[in-house]
Order: C-alpha cells, then sequence, then structure tokens
C-alpha cells in the first residue's frame, strides 16, 4: 500500500496532506501574517487591543467631559449637588457616599433621589426660590 495515492505514506507528499498544509496561505500556522488573523489583530484600529488608543474607547473616556470621571467637575453632577438643601449626603473625595442610620436604606434612597429630582426640575422651572 505504500506505493498507492491514497495510502498513509504517500498523503504526505499531496498538496492537502497535513504535513504540506503549514505551507498553504490558509494554514493554521501562517495565519499570524494575514491581516485577519488574531495576532494581526493587535495593529488594526478596530482590534481589541488598539481600542484603547480610540477616542470612543474605555480607557480614554476619563478624558472626556462625558465621562463618569470628568462629571465630577460639572456644575450638574452628583458631586456638585453637595451644597443644594434637603440632602442627607456625605462625600469624600468627591464620591456620592450616601449615610442613613435608621430606615430601610432602599426607601430612603429613593426619597434622596426623588428629591434631587424635584430639586431639578424647581430649578429648570424657575421656581426654586433659595431660602438663605
Amino acid at each position: 500500500m505504500r506505493n498507492l495515492p491514497n495510502s498513509l505514506t504517500a498523503m504526505r507528499n499531496l498538496p492537502n496532506s497535513l504535513t504540506a498544509m503549514r505551507n498553504l496561505p490558509n494554514s493554521l500556522t501562517t495565519t499570524r501574517n494575514l491581516p485577519n488573523s488574531l495576532t494581526a489583530m493587535r495593529n488594526l484600529p478596530n482590534s481589541l487591543t488598539a481600542k484603547r488608543n480610540l477616542p470612543n474607547s474605555l480607557a480614554a473616556t476619563r478624558n472626556l467631559p462625558n465621562s463618569l470621571t470628568a462629571t465630577r467637575n460639572l456644575p450638574n453632577s452628583l458631586a456638585a449637588t453637595r451644597n443644594l438643601p434637603k440632602l442627607n449626603l456625605s462625600y469624600n473625595r468627591m464620591v456620592h457616599i450616601p449615610t442613613w442610620s435608621t430606615g430601610n436604606r432602599l426607601e430612603n434612597i429613593a426619597d434622596q433621589i426623588q428629591d434631587l429630582v424635584n430639586l431639578k426640575i424647581l430649578i429648570l422651572e424657575g421656581n426654586f426660590a433659595d431660602s438663605s
């Protein structure tokens, strides 16, 4: 059988054999040089590794004005509401940390959020009068 074209010993010389496939452009070993391979994707603009340099990536959003970290400096952010009346909030390094001593915490959180919403509506409508 070693002389037959479909024998196991003769298949190593055929173009579709496992040993010859490493030289084909669509083989697993050479895909690292193709533009759509996993190893080459790190240089493409839409690859996962290159996204950290794009303006809409998660790593770059910390410098954008609408990012979560930048909102602490905006006038309508939660961090700026610490000087508004009717708030029972404590702040540590501009981070919103609510503290309540008694009662249901979820109900208290909901009440505080509702107070913030109501106050924002009053300010937007121009009906808010400073009590000081």
